[in-house]
């Protein structure tokens, strides 16, 4: 393999930079921070379940603490495994199913964020059948898609 690997000194978020992009580039973000706290904080998730409207309507406290926390959570992961020889695969979670989705509808049919919420759901029900979670770590019956 070919490149270099150089983690970033500091991460800077114009969360006012948000209000100019389209509400589907906001779900798509969306679609990481859920990833993120899913992967690597149940509080964290608790938490985004109780300030989704504050996040959707950009409000900056509650924005500024999601980007916080996920860039937290990303970093925790990556410093662990840097090369991706182990844990760092996790942050895939729902992209390889995503991206097949997107690939199988010639990326027209759903945003990036749309298919990879749905990887993330087929992986974790594919991690039920298999018995790697139980029935109450998935309840899909919040979603609408």
């Amino acid at each position: 393999m070919i490149g270099a690997f150089h983690q970033p000194i500091k991460v800077f978020a114009d969360v006012d930079l948000l209000s100019s992009l389209p509400k589907v580039e906001i779900s798509n973000g969306l679609s990481e921070v859920i990833k993120h706290a899913l992967i690597g904080d149940k509080k964290y998730f608790d938490w985004l379940e109780e300030n989704m409207e504050s996040i959707i309507s950009l409000k900056p406290e509650a924005l500024e603490y999601a980007i916080t926390r996920s860039v937290e959570i990303k970093a925790e992961i990556v410093s662990k495994d840097e090369k991706e020889e182990g844990i760092r695969a996790i942050l895939n979670f729902g992209h390889t199913f995503g991206h097949a989705i997107e690939a199988h509808t010639n990326y027209k049919k759903m945003s990036h964020g749309e298919a990879i919420t749905l990887g993330m759901i087929i992986a974790s029900k594919i991690s039920l059948y298999e018995g790697f979670i139980k029935d109450h770590q998935l309840d899909l019956s919040l979603i609408h898609i």
